[in-house]
């Protein structure tokens, strides 16, 4: 998944010029390192984007999946904001969040471009379907399986989820119905074997000239 862009008409590699690397330290938190970015030369960005913007940000969203217990989680975002010439320094970007053992992890990075307007919000997004540039910079296995669902998941949040329930999402992993299906199979073609053995065993002890289980002495001796 490293390198996955979601917008295939705006690369984030070919928009955004600058060094990331991710670590994560024994405990599970993560840290971004991003190289010097000078704004007017390590951003490829198109005429139509560039010239009205005044400010932009660099997103890093981290987001935990937990197939087994089907929901997503925006676990934590970091923004990077800088005027259209400005010229950063090298800095480490530091997530506090601690995922919960059994979350699959993804890290994405998004550019994002302002233009000033005197809205009172101040700024209007410009990024569209033609440039919106998004990237997975990083990705982690789960560091435990999770609890194997027996039947459909009716998501009812723990309470270290109620905390923070307004970051979690429901989703539909056909994963573990297809596994039930699967495990159900199984059992039937186990349990289905069983009784064909069976029968072929009683079939076979018919055709016998003695009962099954009669001790027979092959000795040539009466």
């Amino acid at each position: 998944l490293i390198g996955m862009d979601f917008n295939m008409k705006s690369r984030l590699s070919e928009v955004l010029q600058v060094s990331q690397r991710v670590e994560r330290d024994e405990e599970g938190r993560l840290s971004v390192f991003m190289g010097a970015l000078n704004a007017k030369t390590d951003l490829r960005v198109p005429l139509s984007i560039s010239k009205p913007v005044s400010k932009y940000k660099i997103r890093f969203s981290l987001i935990g999946f937990n197939f087994r217990k089907e929901y997503y989680e925006y676990l934590e975002v970091k923004d990077v904001e800088f005027r259209w010439q400005a010229q950063l320094e090298a800095r480490e970007i530091r997530f506090e969040a601690l995922p919960e053992p059994d979350q699959l992890l993804m890290l994405s990075v998004s550019l994002l471009a302002y233009s000033e307007t005197r809205m009172e919000e101040g700024y209007v997004l410009l990024n569209s379907k033609e440039f919106s540039p998004c990237s997975i910079i990083a990705a982690f296995h789960a560091e435990e399986p999770g609890e194997y669902p027996t039947g459909p998941v009716n998501m009812k949040l723990n309470e270290a989820q109620q905390t923070r329930g307004a970051s979690i999402n429901n989703m539909c992993y056909e994963g573990n119905r297809l596994l039930r299906e699967q495990e159900r199979r199984n059992e039937k073609i186990t349990k289905t074997t069983a009784i064909t053995t069976k029968q072929r065993a009683k079939e076979l002890g018919e055709k016998l000239p003695f009962p099954v289980g009669t001790r027979v002495s092959f000795s040539p001796k009466p």
